[in-house]
C-alpha cells in the first residue's frame, strides 16, 4: 500500500506539500496540486484513517454502551445517536454490555486508552461512582432530563456520558 513517503519519492515534492494536497489545504499552487494529484491516482492512493486520528489525537468515534438492543427504547435512543453522530462527522459504536460490569469497565479502560473520543452509557451495571472516577480525565455529562420522574423511573438511574473534546451539549 502506498504512502504519503512513497507519493513525495514519486513526485519530487516534500511530505509537507504532500500532506498539504491530501488534506485540501490551499497552500499549493495549481501545477503543484496537479502533479501531486497524478501521482495520487497513479498508486491508487488512499489515506489512511488510523493516521490521519493518530496525527489530530482524535478517533472521531463514539462508543453507546447498551444492556440490550432488542427494547424499542433502546431502537429509538440508537437512531438518535446515530443520526446526531453522522451530523457531527462521528461514527458510533455499539457495544453491548447486558449489564456485565467486567464488559463495562472494559469500555471505560478503552476509553481511557483514546479507542474512543466518548462513550455514552445506557447500562449501568457498573454505578455511577466508578463511571465518574474517569471524570478525572474526561469530561462527564448525565442526560437525564430535571423533572421527567417517568424516565427516570423507567430507566431506574440516569444516563451517562463521557467525552473527551466532544462537544456535549446541541
Amino acid at each position: 500500500m502506498a504512502n504519503i513517503h512513497d507519493i513525495a519519492r514519486l513526485s519530487g515534492f516534500s511530505t509537507a506539500t504532500v500532506s498539504r494536497v491530501i488534506n485540501q489545504q490551499h497552500y499549493v499552487a495549481p501545477s503543484t496540486r496537479a502533479a501531486i494529484q497524478a501521482v495520487i491516482d497513479q498508486l491508487d492512493y488512499v489515506p489512511s484513517t488510523m493516521a490521519q486520528n493518530l496525527s489530530a489525537g482524535k478517533t472521531r468515534t463514539i462508543g453507546v454502551i447498551l444492556p440490550h438492543t432488542d427494547h424499542p427504547y433502546f431502537e429509538q435512543l440508537v437512531t438518535g445517536i446515530l443520526n446526531a453522530a453522522m451530523a457531527g462527522n462521528y461514527h458510533a459504536v455499539i457495544l453491548p454490555s447486558r449489564y456485565d460490569q467486567s464488559l463495562e469497565q472494559d469500555y471505560l479502560e478503552d476509553l481511557r486508552r483514546h479507542a474512543y473520543d466518548g462513550l455514552i452509557f445506557t447500562s449501568h451495571g457498573l454505578g455511577l461512582r466508578t463511571i465518574a472516577k474517569y471524570q478525572i480525565i474526561w469530561s462527564y455529562c448525565s442526560l437525564r432530563k430535571s423533572g421527567k420522574n417517568q424516565t427516570r423511573r423507567r430507566l431506574r438511574r440516569p444516563n451517562t456520558c463521557l467525552s473527551r473534546g466532544i462537544p456535549v451539549d446541541g
